[in-house]
């Protein structure tokens, strides 16, 4: 009977503590600083951009300028991008880069969503990250290459090739454009 009483309240310590570590690790990760759930179940969405607005009204700012509250309120937007199945996604940012997206256009985005443990905002997206913009009629197809500022530029730029030294002929040296030869002719 002690030996049961021992096992028990070892299974019953150990619940209570994996409970509390995981309590431990959403109130962190979930509701501080760094949010991983957004970070692991965000979406790449590629599609039309249905509508960009900016959230708040248009104000006239007097006397202090803009600060931080102003600026969040300023460069608010609400994205929507419809899929190739024909679903619009949704989602807010205060991404600058979103000023200049205009209906029509296509888009590459990262939408982040909202933790489930966040009733409020469950099941909608926030800070949408312009990743691509282009023209949908434009024959280029879009790349998925990070931006050269994130990349070695090495990998970026084009390799020029010297040519080789044993299949250049003399004639290939020779200047193409060079004029003819004058000929002597004797003078009177």
């Amino acid at each position: 009977m002690r030996a049961f009483i021992q096992k028990f309240t070892m299974i019953l310590m150990s619940i209570i503590l994996l409970v509390g570590i995981g309590y431990a690790v959403i109130a962190f990760f979930g509701r501080g600083e760094v949010n991983l759930y957004s970070v692991l179940f965000s979406q790449n969405i590629e599609g039309v951009v249905e509508n960009v607005e900016k959230v708040s009204p248009q104000v006239a700012l007097v006397g202090g300028g803009i600060t931080a509250a102003t600026s969040k309120e300023l460069f608010s937007f609400a994205v929507g991008i419809k899929t190739k199945n024909g679903e619009i996604i949704t989602g807010t940012t205060e991404d600058r880069q979103w000023a200049i997206v205009q209906k029509g256009q296509c888009a590459r985005a990262k939408f982040y969503p909202y933790p489930p443990w966040d009733l409020d905002k469950s099941g909608t997206f926030y800070n949408v990250r312009l990743l691509k913009l282009w023209d949908c009629g434009s024959t280029v197809a879009p790349q998925a290459t990070a931006p050269v500022s994130q990349t070695n530029p090495a990998e970026v730029l084009p390799k020029v090739t010297p040519p080789a030294a044993a299949a250049v002929s003399p004639a290939a040296t020779a200047p193409a454009l060079a004029p003819p030869a004058a000929k002597a002719t004797p003078s009177k």
